[in-house]
């Protein structure tokens, strides 16, 4: 059983600090995780046939004022077509923590500078988080800008 307590971010920066205060006001065991067609992960409860929720990402980010940003009621056709992962969810959020929702590590959010190991050489890293390895490479791009210019 999940224990709210286990993702303390103050115990281990893989934890959001913003989804910490937020799952203080909601019962672990209530909550549904769903990802819809878009990709998409949204959390939320189950209320008399309808499914109330919010972007994981905007809590991630801190967006998750109870009065300013609650949760919204989706509708029936965008509920059925979404995926219910919340076994999923919360394996992998225990495991990786934020990764769960960057696993591209895009960099979504602005983490605390304790996500990444450098290497030595400085070209690589390692995310200390999920364990993912990434190299610096340099790409050059052309712009071809056109436009009208007065003459």
């Amino acid at each position: 059983m999940l224990i709210k307590a286990t993702f303390n971010p103050n115990k281990n920066p893989k934890y959001s600090a913003s989804f910490f205060r937020w799952l203080r006001g909601h019962s672990i065991k209530e909550l549904v995780v769903m990802r819809a067609r878009s990709g998409a992960i949204h959390i939320g409860v189950m209320r008399d046939q309808e499914y109330y929720c919010k972007s994981i990402i905007s809590i991630f980010r801190g967006y998750y004022g109870y009065t300013v940003n609650p949760l919204r009621p989706i509708s029936k056709e965008r509920f059925d077509t979404s995926t219910n992962i919340t076994d999923w969810f919360w394996s992998n959020y225990e495991q990786i923590g934020m990764c769960v929702v960057d696993p591209d590590h895009k960099g979504h959010f602005l983490y605390s500078g304790k996500q990444y190991t450098i290497d030595q050489t400085e070209d690589r890293r390692t995310c200390n988080w999920c364990g993912d390895k990434f190299k610096m490479v340099e790409t050059e791009k052309t712009i071809i800008n056109r436009g009208w210019v007065k003459i």
